[in-house]
């Protein structure tokens, strides 16, 4: 019992520092309360939901590093980029875990489907190809996901704009 106690205070604590520092604020709290929802009642969709939420959130490198509990929360990393500057992104942490603890979910291929968009650790450029290719393998293992659609347009979309003369990489 004194143990949750502690946890809640610590966790009360991290959640009044991140409104004070954070502007991020509404979506930093959405995602703590989440997650204490996720810790009490574990399930996929609380991960997802989590993920969509946290893979959206816009920091910058300033904030990152000021603040490490808005880093360690929404599980954010810096993403080395010479082309547009370093960076913080969402890791897909949450979506990582929902493939690990939930492989039979029917949100496996939601998950798979955002994890392509997560930043890799150094991003110089976007290769339209490598999108292309993740995306028709997306297809080709769930053909009837309910993002297949969007992905078959994505992959239109990469296909018309190299077709016309557009670069495949892009700064």
């Amino acid at each position: 019992m004194q143990k949750h106690f502690f946890w809640l205070i610590g966790l009360v604590m991290m959640f009044q520092t991140l409104l004070q520092a954070s502007p991020q604020n509404s979506t930093c709290q959405n995602i703590i309360e989440l997650q204490k929802r996720y810790d009490n009642t574990p399930s996929p969709q609380l991960l997802l939901a989590i993920g969509e939420m946290a893979s959206k959130l816009e920091v910058s490198l300033d904030e990152y590093e000021k603040d490490t509990l808005l880093a360690t929360s929404c599980h954010l990393k810096v993403v080395k980029s010479a082309n547009y500057g370093d960076f913080a992104s969402y890791d897909g942490y949450h979506f990582k875990k929902l493939l690990l603890e939930y492989p039979q979910s029917d949100l496996v291929d939601d998950a798979t489907y955002h994890l392509i968009y997560i930043s890799d650790d150094v991003n110089n450029f976007t290769d339209l190809t490598v999108e292309k290719a993740k995306l028709q393998k997306f297809i080709k293992d769930y053909p009837k996901s309910n993002l297949a659609p969007k992905a078959k347009k994505r992959i239109a979309f990469i296909t018309q704009h190299i077709k016309k003369g557009g670069e495949s990489i892009l700064d």
